[in-house]
């Protein structure tokens, strides 16, 4: 018997109008999740009636952990975001778009090769803190799952770079620089999941909402004061991913924050806890920017 490991299995991004290609992932949990109904009713008997078991609608989702280089992450965003579009050499735009791109997920779990079909992020979460390398949680739902043989998917290593970490990033609120000791981006696309038609598996995926968040911990000091004073007025803010020669910048017009305060704990330094809800001007709640 062969057993499969980590070192064994691949995961790659095909079918996309965007160029992907394979995934270097920490853990995933994408399944097909199949439902049996017990229709028995009332017979005057504790047991199931095997006629009266039939298949449920089968719901395909999970997710994907990575620790992402910058040019992973850059490739990925667009997934999650709508589109890219090349604003000039050496740099790559991408804004909120109201249709999402629909792409396939092929996994290599050793004995067999299992395919998911019109995938979709129904949320992507980027979080850095320091000490840690950063972390996107990708939340898939996708169409139908199928199996091909073991071996089928191409034998490519993937080769991701370095991850990201808290040191390479900066924060702008408002134009101002700030320190941050956490950071955490969301952006969830609210799905109509129950899509079954008359089959089993679903027939579609519309979007029928988005939110885009930005959390952010400050150290609690003269300017993370004046933040907590114009809340919740909306405010600017600009976060800044570097990798070398490389940078990653993300752009909100329009965030309202909440925080509860700073609190006083025995050791740790007082913080200020963000918690934003972006908006749109007109532009989009978020645009990014990949300089390279």
């Amino acid at each position: 018997m062969t057993l499969t490991t980590r070192s064994t299995c691949r995961i790659e991004v095909g079918e996309s109008p965007l160029a992907v290609g394979p995934l270097a992932v920490v853990s995933e949990s994408l399944a097909a999740r199949r439902e049996a109904r017990d229709l028995s009713g009332l017979r005057g008997t504790r047991s199931a009636l095997a006629e009266r078991m039939v298949a449920g609608p089968v719901a395909v989702s999970g997710e994907l952990v990575l620790e992402p280089s910058l040019a992973e992450l850059a490739r990925l965003l667009p997934l999650a975001m709508g589109t890219s579009a090349a604003d000039g050499p050496g740099v790559t735009l991408c804004q909120l778009a109201e249709r999402l791109p629909s792409f396939a997920l092929a996994i290599d779990r050793g004995a067999a090769v299992f395919r998911y079909h019109g995938c979709q992020i129904a949320e992507a979460r980027l979080a850095l803190e320091r000490g840690a390398p950063a972390t996107l949680a990708l939340s898939i739902e996708a169409l139908t799952e199928s199996l091909a043989p073991a071996g089928s998917l191409s034998p490519t290593v993937c080769e991701p770079g370095a991850p990201l970490s808290l040191s390479s990033s900066s924060v702008l609120l408002d134009g101002v620089a700030h320190e941050a000791a956490r950071i955490d981006l969301q952006i969830e696309n609210r799905m109509a999941v129950e899509r079954f038609a008359s089959g089993t598996w679903r027939v579609d995926l519309p979007v029928v909402e988005r939110r885009v968040r930005l959390g952010l911990t400050l150290p609690y000091d003269a300017a993370a004061q004046a933040i907590y004073a114009a809340a919740p007025r909306a405010t600017t803010a600009s976060v800044r991913l570097a990798a070398g020669p490389e940078e990653l910048r993300f752009d909100f017009p329009s965030v309202r924050f909440e925080t509860p305060g700073p609190a006083i704990g025995m050791t740790a330094p007082l913080a200020l806890v963000l918690a934003g809800a972006a908006a749109s001007t007109g532009a989009g709640e978020l645009s990014v920017t990949y300089f390279h």
